[in-house]
């Protein structure tokens, strides 16, 4: 394969590597075991495997630039809440998980769905 150029910006691709990493976080959020989110993750690959290599190599740079931005979207938003729990003299239970699963999953999932839409606005 020749050298190839990828415009994060305008690629055509850029729409297809977003819902990828979208499919892949959510694949995450949604798996019982390990056995399910294997096949989850392996579904939503499914499509790329059978991509000419070019347009794969596209929609997976794209997929993992918008996964660093949403990263670096959570670290903000979890460095921003740490500091006003702080301020206000709040500790996080660090049990929540396991004493309100329910609970958890809910908070998380919004969490996700905000920055998942805030990045589909850029």
């Amino acid at each position: 394969m020749a050298s190839l150029s990828i415009d994060l910006q305008n690629d055509p691709e850029r729409h297809t590597g977003r819902q990828l990493i979208e499919h892949l976080v959510g694949s995450h959020m949604v798996a019982g075991d390990e056995v399910e989110l294997l096949h989850l993750v392996r579904h939503s690959l499914d499509d790329l495997h059978s991509m000419p290599l070019e347009r794969a190599t596209r929609v997976m740079t794209h997929a993992a630039y918008q996964g660093q931005a949403m990263i670096v979207r959570l670290l903000d938003l979890a460095t921003r809440q740490r500091a006003a729990l702080e301020d206000a003299g709040i500790h996080p239970d660090p049990e929540l998980a396991t004493r309100d699963p329910a609970r958890y999953r809910d908070i998380r999932l919004d969490v996700w769905t905000g920055i998942r839409d805030h990045q589909r606005q850029t």
